[in-house]
């Protein structure tokens, strides 16, 4: 069994996939926009120094996530 946590907790370099967003609805709407809805496998490439993630969705992109 699949263990649930927030993007924040994925160590870098980790694979995760996407079960739920707690966004407004523009924000979550900007998410699928950029391949980050539900079911979608996502890795940590990095951390940034203000707290946010950058990573890869279906091994094709890298989106900065703040």
């Amino acid at each position: 069994m699949a263990v649930e946590r927030l993007l924040q907790d994925v160590p870098v370099g980790s694979c995760a996939t996407i079960t739920a967003a707690a966004a407004s609805p523009v924000v979550d709407r900007r998410l699928r926009e950029l391949g980050l809805r539900r079911g979608a496998e996502v890795t940590v490439m990095q951390k940034t120094s203000g707290g946010g993630r950058v990573v890869k969705v279906h091994g094709l992109s890298l989106i900065h996530i703040s």
